[in-house]
This record gives structure tokens, C-alpha cells and sequence, in this order.
């Protein structure tokens, strides 16, 4: 009896194991678990090191650099980052402030190399201070990309590239176009700071060449901030040309201290670098009649590179009136040297994404191997095997309120 109760049990037992099995075939199907959803891995951003005058004398340089940085940075988030091998990465812009001292812009070239970043863009507004960067990156092989240097600093370094200024015979060229063209003096007077003296001895020596008689040559030390006495002993020797070689902040304060002297009188002023025609400096009552270089006027071409530069900037705008308001200068079109600024970003990344990777070292090559061209607001950018890259610019003449007429080609 005893035998036949285990029995039935162990018939139950099996019986109560066999009806999960024996469900309907219409009823779903359960599985051991739900699956994971793939988590794609966070993206790393490249790093830009941006080294600028951000406060100090060259304190406007860091203004122009500020607005394209944030317009650049509104263009990569609209198109979901830069296009490197494929993949959209995130740009990340490490700024640093240089202050307008020589030594601060070695430091500072040192601690952007230390925070990894992919490349260096600017390195402040005069020749001595690309040359504390480049004496720092070039050894780390870091892709430096000057905006303020001839070719007689960046040449003889391995990875440096020039993108704001062009080449002494291109400087040379157009400054005497606009002078013996257009000017025609008889006489000339050279004015600048010290620290971008070698410009202005050549401009001085190719002149003098051309029979153009000098006299008056001072510089000025950097940081001036009355110029008066420099003016008046201009206007008394009263040449009939001025060659002016002076930073963006110089040039606006001297437009204005001049009209404490009356105006300029007869003398013709030329600028020898984009710096004259910065917008506060043109805006002066000073500035009306000067001669200055650009490379992009703004709504005078209709490329497709500066079509799309003003576009974006205009769109900008209208989305953001606070950046507007800051760095458009209450206009809807970028400046002259905004296009200059910007460039100097765009060619960073353009070599990023031809290098097709964020590694320093692998940039630094790119950028001096001759392959890499793109279309920008100056022009086409085309870099030789020596760091250069080909432009040229022209002169305009202010008008007043700051409007510019062209008076020459490039050339």
C-alpha cells in the first residue's frame, strides 16, 4: 500500500512539471531576458589651443578671436561636430591668455601642449610672440598655425604654418602698389612699433630704392597710449606720405589723438597691415581718407566660401543678439579682420580632418606636406612644404562711418 502512495506521488509530481510546457501556441513566447540596449562609447573631443592677447595692448585681437570662436563653435554644433575618418567629433577650444608678453605666450604654448591639445592657433598680434610659440611647439611637433608672422619666422621651423599674413615680397608688392600708384609722394615718414621694426625697414629700404626720399623714422614702444608728441613731430615735418605699422589698438587710439591736431592735414596714410583697418580704428574721424590692407571686404565678393562665412554669420546673430551685439559691432556682417581671425580656426580644422585623425604629430605632417588646400573668406588656401600659403590681400580707402572703397587689386 505504502508502495503504491510513492507511486502516485511521483506520477503527480512529474504530471505538475509537464503543464508549463503545454501552453497555447498563440501566447508569446518568454525568453530568458530582455536585451541590452549598444551604448555607443563617448567621443573625445579635439582640442584647440587658442593663444592669444585676450587682455593687455593687444587686447583687441583677442575680441576678433572670441567672436569666431563662438561662431565656429555654433557652426560645428549645427552640423554635429567635425568630420575626422567617418566619425563627427566633438571640438573643444582651450583659450589662453598671452596678455602681450613675449614670456607669457612660451608658457602658455607649454601648457596647451601639456592639455594635449591637436594644434595652436594665433600666438598674439606680433612677430616676437609667434616666435616664443613656435620655439616651444616645434620641438613637441605640434602644428602651430601663426596669424602674424612673416616667412622669415616661420620658415625656418618644421611645423609651423602661416595663415594671416602674406609673404614679405606679397607685403612689399602691395604696399608700394597703393603708395607709388596711387599716393605718389615724394616724401615719406615711417611710423610703428619696435617690435615689428623689420616690416617697416623693409618697406622703408624698397621705397627709398624707388627714389622716395625718408624723413622721419621712430618707432614706439609697445603699450603707448599717447601719441601726441609722435603726431605732432609728424604734421610738422609734414610728409607727403605716412607708412603706418602699428597694432589694432594703436591705430584706433592714434585716428582719434589726431583730430586733437586737426586732422592729418595733407599727409596720405597707408597701413602696412590689416591692423589699421580695424573696425574701432576705421570708425574714427581719424581714419577718413587712410589707405589700409584687407583680404576680405564684407559683402563686396560673392565666392561660395565667403558666401557661406557671411551667412553664417548673419544667422548667427539672429540667433544669438547678445554674441551679435558683443562682437558683430552692431552689424550684420562680420569685419575684415574677423575674416582673418577665422580663418586661422577653419585652417586648423580643415588640416585636422585631411590628416583624418587628432594626433598632433600626424597634423603637424599634413599641414607641411603640400596637400592641403581649401577655400576660406581671404582666398584659397593652399599651404606649401614651407609652411606658406599664398595670399595676398589689397587696399581700400575709408570713408566715413568706416566704409571701404578698393583703390588697388592684389598683387
Amino acid at each position: 500500500m505504502l508502495k503504491k502512495y510513492w507511486l502516485l506521488i511521483l506520477i503527480l509530481s512529474l504530471l505538475l512539471l509537464l503543464i508549463p510546457a503545454c501552453g497555447d501556441d498563440d501566447e508569446e513566447e518568454i525568453t530568458a531576458g530582455t536585451p541590452t540596449p549598444t551604448v555607443m562609447p563617448k567621443l573625445e573631443p579635439i582640442k584647440i589651443g587658442i593663444l592669444e592677447d585676450f587682455s593687455g595692448p593687444g587686447a583687441a585681437a583677442g575680441w576678433l578671436a572670441d567672436g569666431c570662436i563662438g561662431l565656429m563653435k555654433w557652426q560645428l554644433e549645427k552640423e554635429g561636430g567635425l568630420l575626422v575618418s567617418g566619425i563627427r567629433r566633438p571640438v573643444e577650444f582651450i583659450k589662453y591668455d598671452m596678455k602681450g608678453e613675449t614670456a607669457v605666450a612660451s608658457s602658455g604654448a607649454r601648457k596647451l601642449i601639456l592639455d594635449k591639445v591637436s594644434a595652436i592657433v594665433y600666438g598674439g598680434w606680433l612677430p616676437p610672440h609667434g616666435l616664443a610659440v613656435a620655439d616651444v611647439s616645434d620641438p613637441a611637433k605640434v602644428a602651430y598655425f601663426d596669424c602674424f608672422s612673416t616667412e622669415e619666422n616661420y620658415k625656418p621651423y618644421k611645423w609651423v604654418m602661416n595663415i594671416g599674413v602674406p609673404e614679405s615680397a606679397s607685403y612689399m608688392a602691395r604696399t608700394e602698389k597703393v603708395v607709388m600708384e596711387v599716393v605718389k609722394p615724394k616724401t615719406v615718414a615711417y611710423f610703428g612699433s619696435a617690435m615689428d621694426r623689420d616690416r617697416t625697414l623693409m618697406i622703408k629700404k624698397g621705397l627709398e630704392a624707388l627714389g622716395v626720399d625718408t624723413v622721419y623714422a621712430q618707432d614706439h614702444a609697445v603699450g603707448v597710449v599717447d601719441f601726441l608728441p609722435y603726431l605732432t613731430k609728424i604734421k610738422y615735418t609734414n610728409p607727403d606720405c605716412l607708412i603706418l605699422n602699428s597694432d589694432q589698438t594703436s591705430c584706433a587710439t592714434m585716428y582719434k589723438q589726431i583730430m586733437e591736431l586737426g586732422g592729418w592735414g595733407n599727409i596720405k596714410v597707408v597701413g602696412v597691415t590689416e591692423a589699421a583697418a580695424y573696425d574701432a580704428a576705421v570708425r574714427q574721424r581719424g581714419a577718413v581718407g587712410i589707405y589700409v590692407p584687407i583680404m576680405y571686404l564684407p559683402g563686396m565678393t560673392d565666392t561660395p566660401a565667403v558666401k557661406a562665412f557671411e551667412e553664417a554669420w548673419v544667422q548667427k546673430a539672429k540667433e544669438d543678439p547678445g554674441w551679435a551685439k558683443t562682437y558683430s559691432s552692431g552689424s550684420t556682417l562680420p569685419t575684415p579682420n574677423h575674416a582673418i581671425m577665422y580663418e586661422g580656426i577653419q585652417a586648423a580644422l580643415e588640416t585636422i580632418k585631411q590628416a583624418g585623425t587628432d594626433d598632433p604629430g600626424a597634423i603637424a605632417e599634413m599641414g607641411r606636406s603640400g596637400k592641403v588646400e581649401f577655400d576660406s573668406p581671404i582666398g584659397h588656401i593652399h599651404f606649401q612644404p614651407d609652411g606658406s600659403a599664398g595670399i595676398t590681400g589689397y587696399y581700400v580707402q575709408v570713408q566715413e562711418e568706416g566704409k571701404m572703397v578698393p583703390v588697388t587689386s592684389a598683387p
